[in-house]
This record gives C-alpha cells, sequence and structure tokens, in this order.
C-alpha cells in the first residue's frame, strides 16, 4: 500500500498484477494512512481546503477496502491538523491526536452499527449511487488533554506537541511522548492517564535536548517500551511492574 500522484494504491502481494487505486483526492494532501489490523479497514488522513480562501485542514476518512467506499469521516475541532494516528493493536479504538489532545474512537461500536446495516444511506449524484458516509464524532469516546495538571488548572494556553504515540500490543494502553519530556500511559478501558514518567534523567544517556522523537511497544511483551532519538541510535527500555510503575 502506498500514495502516488494523489492515488492510495493496494497491492496484493499473492497476486502481482493485482493492483488498484481506491481514490484520487483532488485537490487535497493525503498525508498518511493506517491500515486496520483485521486489514479490511483503511484510516486515511487528508488535508483538505488547499485550492480555496479557506484555512486548509485535516481530516480522517475511514474506508471500507472490500466495497472500496469511505464509510465515515472524522472532522478536526481544535487547531485542523492531525500529527499522529493509528489503530490499536486489538481493533477496537482509533486514536489520533489535535495539538495536546489525544482523541479515540470507539471503533467496536462503530463497526458493529456499520456491519449491522444501521446506516446503510445512500445518495444519488449524477445517475450514480453513493454510500453515505456516518458521521464519525457520534463515536469518539473520549478526548485526553496531556498537558500537566498545573497547566491545565491554570487555564492557560500552553501548547504540548505530541512527538509519537503507540499502542500496546494488547491494545489496552497508548502510549504518548510529549514535547516537554514527558511518556504519558493512558488507559483505553477508562480513558485515563496511568502513569507519567519524567524524561529529563535520559540526558545522562543521550546529548540531545529533545524529548525522544520515537516511542514503540515491543511487540511480544506489553510491558516494554522502546525510546529512540533522531540525532543518534539511543534506545532505552522500560521495564513495568504489574502496576505499570518502572
Amino acid at each position: 500500500m502506498w500514495i502516488e500522484g494523489g492515488f492510495i494504491l493496494i497491492k496484493n502481494p499473492l497476486k502481482s498484477n493485482c493492483t488498484f487505486y481506491i481514490k484520487r483526492y483532488r485537490n487535497n494532501v493525503v498525508s498518511g494512512v493506517s491500515l486496520h489490523p483485521n486489514g479490511n479497514y483503511l484510516a486515511v488522513c487528508v488535508t483538505a481546503g488547499l485550492s480555496s480562501d479557506e484555512i486548509p485542514y485535516d481530516l480522517l476518512h475511514i474506508w471500507d477496502l472490500k466495497r472500496k467506499r469511505v464509510i465515515a469521516v472524522f472532522e478536526t475541532h481544535i487547531n485542523n491538523k492531525i500529527d499522529h494516528f493509528l489503530w490499536s493493536s486489538d481493533g477496537k479504538h482509533l486514536i489520533y491526536n489535535e495539538d495536546n489532545y489525544i482523541v479515540v474512537v470507539n471503533f467496536e461500536k462503530f463497526e458493529k452499527d456499520y456491519l449491522s446495516g444501521k446506516f446503510n444511506h445512500f445518495f444519488e449524484l449524477n445517475k450514480k449511487r453513493y454510500f453515505q458516509g456516518i458521521p464519525g464524532d457520534n463515536y469518539i469516546a473520549g478526548v485526553i488533554d496531556i498537558r500537566p495538571l498545573d497547566i491545565i488548572e491554570k487555564f492557560e494556553e500552553e501548547i504540548i506537541k505530541i512527538k509519537s504515540i503507540a499502542s500496546s500490543p494488547d491494545g489496552k494502553y497508548v502510549a504518548v511522548i510529549c514535547s516537554d519530556n514527558r511518556l504519558e500511559l493512558i488507559n483505553l478501558n477508562d480513558l485515563k492517564i496511568t502513569n507519567s514518567f519524567d524524561l529529563s534523567w535520559k540526558y545522562y544517556y543521550n546529548d540531545s535536548d529533545d524529548a525522544p522523537s520515537q516511542v514503540e511497544w515491543c511487540p511480544s511483551d506489553s510491558k516494554k517500551l522502546i525510546l529512540s532519538w533522531l540525532s543518534d541510535i539511543t534506545i532505552i527500555y522500560f521495564y513495568f511492574n504489574k502496576d505499570f510503575t518502572t
């Protein structure tokens, strides 16, 4: 799967000649795609409004790859920009961010309603029949502000950038790297920050003043995280106890 010339292309690795495009986004820019763990859905981040006088804004389109159609659209509400998005490892949630907010979508409920035919509505345009996409906002389970509590309580407008997000292998947690050198763990069951870790100690191991550029979970262990920096190859492992304390 790749993006080329405004097209999103899907290739079946078992059939060398089986390539098709699902969409050409005219006058828009596709900034990224993420395939659902079951392979049936594709999240596409699209920057729209580039050909008009309005401020460009990002949208998340959810594609049904079997039927080759957009089934839901998630709009931005804070600053029109989505920096990161991914599916939880178990496929039950879609997670993305706007500024310092993490948005969690209950995709398990969405898929159940979609497959049941609850939103099986169509409209006609130029004698063609199109599926009426589902309003994505109806399935937002929660929005989490990752700024420190003292900043939130003071109603300060300080924005802390989110540099990287990752889903645990069991799909229960999301790790978030913040630009102020914090690692946040979000529990997707109750949508609360389970733990917050200060990463300032890492200066002993790394010459960069920047927060880690990437966070990854060990695929075989939900209690092991890997942090990395662009400036060098430093990798630090977090080993968590049962209650996710280091």
